[in-house]
């Protein structure tokens, strides 16, 4: 799957409705992209929500293939659906949180960088594997994340339908 083919995908789960709902974490959103993201995209801290709300979609493309796919490192990997999941998981949880998850999968060191040695672990194993063991550990971490804290549990459904797209 290409970044773009990516890109189009994680646009069409996030929506491009602008959403600020106070149980919402992430804060004001629009195209799946947070207030605090956008600041840090513009480096700009004066932001406020209208600029979230009139976020367009090209500038959020242009977010997802520089934070959640190049800077990761997620471009070095094969044109396959284990990126896309590793992007995605990116999206929602972080990057580094994706890739903590991917490495503990490979016991390598979880230090939240696809290096070299992480690259290679994976090289050397079911790519279809591990990409399992990512939808459970997926799984396994909104599971925490409701368990941690209740008020979360009004997105429990989206969160695991969307993990369940990759089943």
């Amino acid at each position: 799957m290409t970044e773009d083919q990516i890109i189009d995908r994680i646009l069409r789960a996030e929506g491009s409705t602008f959403t600020h709902d106070p149980a919402d974490r992430g804060g004001p959103t629009r195209h799946g992209i947070t207030l605090r993201r956008l600041r840090q995209w513009r480096k700009d801290s004066h932001l406020t929500a209208h600029d979230v709300e009139a976020l367009t979609r090209a500038e959020a493309r242009e977010i997802y293939r520089s934070d959640y796919i190049v800077a990761p490192g997620f471009d070095r990997l094969s044109e396959g659906d284990l990126r896309l999941l590793l992007v995605d998981y990116g999206v929602l949880h972080g990057t580094r949180t994706a890739i903590r998850a991917l490495q503990r999968i490979l016991r390598v060191t979880t230090d939240g960088v696809l290096g070299p040695i992480t690259r290679a672990a994976l090289r050397r194993s079911s790519e279809t594997g591990v990409y399992y063991d990512l939808v459970a550990a997926r799984m396994k971490l909104i599971v925490n994340i409701v368990v941690r804290d209740p008020t979360q549990l009004r997105f429990l459904r989206g969160w695991t339908s969307r993990v369940m797209e990759y089943l």
